[in-house]
């Protein structure tokens, strides 16, 4: 059975409602820096003290383990569709037109899907 891709709007709203971050966490991900998969296969998000607002204060966090039902999307995405939409930097999601999310753009991908 081959795996349904799902596109990155559908990845990130299910991590956001599977574990609630910031959006900025999601924007800034970067795979094999921020996103990296850990000794036991799992994907997980790490942060260094400066990627997040108060890293200065709090030094590196605990990783956070992605929901094991999101591997074969986020698996899909990275390995086929990402690359597809040629994306001109080296952010995991990336806008329809390759650019990276802002802060506005990810905001309106999110108003706009949840209000189908």
């Amino acid at each position: 059975m081959k795996a349904k891709c799902i596109a990155p709007n559908q990845i990130t709203r299910a991590h956001f409602f599977i574990i609630p971050l910031r959006q900025r966490t999601l924007r800034e991900l970067r795979l094999g820096s921020t996103l990296v998969k850990d000794d036991e296969g799992r994907w997980v998000i790490r942060h260094g003290p400066k990627d997040y607002k108060t890293g200065k204060a709090y030094g590196e966090r605990p990783p956070l383990v992605i929901a094991p039902e999101l591997f074969p999307h986020l698996e899909a995405w990275l390995g086929t569709w990402r690359a597809k939409l040629q994306p001109k930097h080296d952010f995991v999601f990336t806008r329809p037109n390759g650019k990276p999310y802002g802060d506005a753009s990810l905001s309106m991908m999110f108003s706009g899907i949840s209000f189908r």
